[in-house]
């Protein structure tokens, strides 16, 4: 955890709730892989704290479909998850409830407010999966964000153990761990299928770490 950045009365009410209920903060194992249940993620055995890129740049490649089957598996292990909805955009009816109990939903209008919300929930350490979702922006304007601001979110997440997920509309995050890309395949029909089903049929590819994170102590 990033103790360096937080005001030193809040390290201290931190220590003192860990040592009242240490079972509510449970240690992460150093290179510990994030399981989330859902296999074209696991697939990939992304080390807790790192960076996973999700590039969806074609229409019904499953973007949202893999974003509801990361928060249904989050509430199934028992971890927080955090979503930071980069235009408020995400609907609490298209998931099962159960997967709003350990969930926090930061709502967001405005890229630098979704940047902004990321980097303080990364130093907090308290919560196992940040979905960051920007896919709606247009790729062009991410670009403009300095390449700073993801190594930033790389390193809070190495600092802390927390693992994200970036949801982008074209690949653009050269220092995450991993890029999942969707490719298109769903179709109209697809709707009457079982959700499970559809997640194991999203067609994926992904490139290999360009970046070996190192958490630090």
């Amino acid at each position: 955890m990033n103790t360096l950045l937080l005001p030193a009365n809040v390290i201290a009410f931190r220590e003192l709730l860990q040592s009242k209920f240490p079972g509510a903060h449970p240690t992460r194992k150093e290179g510990e892989a994030l399981i989330t249940g859902v296999a074209c993620v696991d697939a990939v055995r992304l080390p807790r704290g790192a960076v996973m890129e999700i590039v969806g740049e074609k229409a019904s490649s499953g973007v949202g479909l893999l974003l509801a089957a990361l928060l249904q598996r989050e509430s199934a292990v028992a971890e927080y998850t955090a979503m930071v909805d980069g235009c408020d955009a995400f609907d609490p009816w298209s998931v099962p409830a159960l997967s709003l109990d350990r969930l926090l939903w930061v709502r967001c209008q405005q890229v630098t407010q979704a940047i902004k919300a990321a980097d303080l929930l990364l130093r907090d350490g308290n919560i196992s999966l940040v979905l960051l979702d920007l896919q709606l922006y247009a790729a062009r304007d991410l670009l403009r964000l300095p390449s700073s601001v993801w190594h930033r979110l790389r390193m809070l997440g190495e600092q802390s153990g927390v693992t994200t997920c970036i949801f982008t509309p074209g690949p653009l995050i050269s220092c995450a761990a991993s890029r999942l890309v969707l490719e298109p395949s769903l179709a109209a029909d697809d709707q009457y299928r079982d959700r499970e089903e559809l997640v194991s049929a999203l067609r994926t590819s992904t490139e290999g770490a360009r970046y070996h994170g190192r958490r630090a102590g």
